[in-house]
This record gives structure tokens, C-alpha cells and sequence, in this order.
């Protein structure tokens, strides 16, 4: 009885285990980013700047711009875009540890520290960021997911009032 009773518990915690990994999405490709409803050329994000596509006041953590190739494990994803300057490389820690950049300044002016924290939503990825903007704190919600084999992401500044942005990739090739 008793050692039926720990197979039934050992059952239990692999298959618990398996569902939690199982809801984690994987966005690892190389992305394009769709052009918006109502045609046009996909504009940079709102607020945020068109050079890495933010996405309402400020942008997020999570950049794609026009095209990103992400690789991803359990403890990151890493983003890689090309951008004016150069190829940029952002890491986002997804193992429940802080990730910690600059932001730059704007027109020269000091550097932002920013801190974010990614976390699982079933198999949405919901990555939050605080930073202090001039005396006020700013906080900015990304959330990524996968439907239809399409990235979305949406990003709310934080911002009283503002719009959130949306954002759709499709896979390359």
C-alpha cells in the first residue's frame, strides 16, 4: 500500500511538472514585423521611438524593431536585432531573476537603470519594467504570445490614459 502510494505521488509530481514546462511557449525564430491594419508601412512603436519599435511611452524590454532573431532556453531569451547602429543584443532572464540594463538617454542625457522581471502567464510571457523617469516611477508591461504561429506583443506604458500598443510578427521562413 505504502509503495503504491509513493508511485502515486511520483505520477502525480512528473506529470504536474511536465504541464507547468508544457505551458511555457517557445519563441525562438527570427521574426518580421506585419505591416498594421489599414496598410501602410509597419511605423515604429507609439511614444516609444521607431528606432527599436517601443510601444507607448518609453518602449519595453522586449525589442524586435522590424525583424529580431530570438533564441531561447529556460533561464533566457535573447533577443538580436540590427539597428542604425549596429547589432544589438538584449538577454531577458526568464528564471525569476531581475534583468538589468541602461536605457539611454535622450539627446544625449544620462542613462536610465531599468529593472525588469519576466514571468509565465500560462503560455503567455508577461515581462514588467520599472524605471525612474525624472523623479517619477514608471512601470511598463510587455506580453508576449503566440497564436496562429504569429508573435504578438502588447505593451502598456504605464501611463494614465495611454493606448496599449500591438505589435505582429510572422516567422521567416
Amino acid at each position: 500500500m505504502r509503495r503504491a502510494a509513493t508511485m502515486l505521488v511520483a505520477a502525480a509530481v512528473v506529470l504536474m511538472a511536465s504541464n507547468a514546462y508544457a505551458q511555457k511557449t517557445s519563441f525562438a525564430g527570427t521574426w518580421v514585423r506585419e505591416a498594421p491594419a489599414g496598410g501602410g508601412a509597419a511605423a515604429g512603436g507609439g511614444g516609444g521611438g521607431g528606432r527599436q519599435g517601443g510601444g507607448g511611452g518609453g518602449g519595453g524590454v522586449f525589442t524586435c524593431g522590424m525583424e529580431c532573431t530570438i533564441t531561447q532556453d529556460a533561464k533566457a531569451l535573447t533577443v538580436k536585432t540590427t539597428t542604425q547602429a549596429g547589432e544589438q543584443t538584449r538577454v531577458i532572464m526568464l528564471d525569476g531573476t531581475d534583468t538589468k540594463y541602461e536605457q539611454p538617454g535622450r539627446q544625449g542625457g544620462a542613462a536610465t537603470a531599468v529593472v525588469a522581471k519576466a514571468k509565465w502567464d500560462g503560455a503567455k510571457l508577461v515581462i514588467t519594467r520599472s524605471l525612474d523617469m525624472q523623479g517619477t516611477a514608471v512601470t511598463v508591461s510587455q506580453t508576449l504570445s503566440i497564436d496562429g504561429g504569429k508573435l504578438t506583443v502588447v505593451t502598456n506604458s504605464g501611463r494614465e490614459g495611454a493606448t496599449p500598443q500591438t505589435q505582429t510578427y510572422t516567422k521567416k521562413g
